[in-house]
């Protein structure tokens, strides 16, 4: 098998982080992982900031990133990357009863069984000890102890509306928040032509931070760049998506959804960002959630560039908003 060679970008969190799931007025439940199109939105604001991207930005940036997958650190201070499990079944030989309700907890895999995965080389069971490596939604021969590398802690809130021409009692709120063990984290692949962008971009976001309640703290990190060397199939027929992927036409999508594809979409959506504009919407897109699996081989394909700005253009918003919906592709057996 041959190696696919990508750039990492480990993020090491300094507090608590809160990432919006897919109900934009609930913060009592956190995802787990950032997506792809969330983090470009972000690293495309710093560029912004930084004077490299205009208003009239279309979009297009020359790097294309995975979405943000967890990380911690192994023996020997190796990192232990964690992937999406693929939707296609693991090829396993499992001579253990009992197993299969464990299995279906699983949302993440280790580069040992990921690669597995993608190229179905098959595997016969899980660990020494029969599912050992079976830890909650983790699959790794790494121990990852008995309350994993993040912990979700419970604070309450009081919530102020968007909206502030009615007069409104502030409202009690529960938030979820995430918090990384020393040393563990979220990481991204990327891969393009120029990725200076991206440093430029992360000098300035670190401090910024990402998810909810930035401006006390939350979502501040600091982060590592290093490479990450992957083994994928030679001459495979399908392909997954690293990061949220919306394809560029319905033809594409329907050669792509052709034979034995399988795939989940989610809603994209959320609040505009830009100071003054932080109570309007922008426009909802679906898109083909991460470790889908479609017809055909490719290594990146998507819309770069979605215009998701509200009808509403009387708001007088300076910039349109864009959405990106690119994804890193890797080839898969079946």
């Amino acid at each position: 098998m041959p190696n696919k060679n990508f750039t990492v970008y480990q993020l090491y969190f300094e507090g608590p982080l809160h990432i919006g799931d897919v109900r934009p007025d609930d913060y009592g439940n956190s995802e787990q992982f950032i997506r792809s199109d969330t983090m470009m939105a972000a690293l495309t604001a710093m560029l912004g900031k930084r004077g490299m991207l205009s208003f009239d930005f279309n979009g297009l940036l020359p790097f294309q990133i995975s979405s943000l997958f967890p990380f911690t650190t192994g023996e020997g201070g190796m990192p232990v990357y964690f992937f999406p499990k693929l939707m296609k079944r693991l090829p396993l030989t499992l001579e253990q009863p009992g197993l299969a309700k464990k299995m279906k907890k699983l949302k993440w895999l280790d580069k040992v069984y990921f690669e597995a995965q993608l190229g179905d080389i098959p595997l016969s069971g899980f660990g020494k000890n029969g599912d050992s490596d079976l830890q909650g939604d983790f699959c790794t021969a790494h121990p990852l102890g008995k309350d994993g590398f993040i912990q979700p802690q419970i604070s309450q809130r009081v919530t102020i509306p968007r909206d502030r021409t009615f007069e409104a009692d502030p409202t009690p709120f529960y938030m979820e928040r995430l918090m990384f063990q020393e040393n563990s984290g979220l990481y991204f692949l990327a891969d393009g032509e120029d990725l200076s962008q991206i440093d430029a971009a992360l000098d300035l976001l670190q401090y910024e931070g990402l998810g909810t309640d930035r401006s006390v703290g939350n979502g501040a990190f600091r982060y590592d760049k290093s490479t990450l060397s992957l083994r994928v199939p030679e001459g495979a027929k399908y392909s997954t998506n690293l990061s949220l992927f919306c394809p560029e036409s319905a033809g594409q999508l329907s050669e792509m959804l052709a034979d034995k594809a399988s795939y989940d979409f989610l809603k994209r959506g959320g609040w505009i960002t830009t100071e003054g504009f932080q109570s309007y919407r922008k426009k909802a897109i679906y898109m083909f959630t991460e470790g889908s699996v479609f017809n055909g081989s490719t290594t990146h394909a998507g819309r770069k560039a979605i215009d998701v700005t509200p009808n509403a253009t009387f708001i007088g918003l300076p910039h349109k908003i864009w959405r990106n919906g690119h994804s890193i592709f890797l080839p898969v057996k079946m």
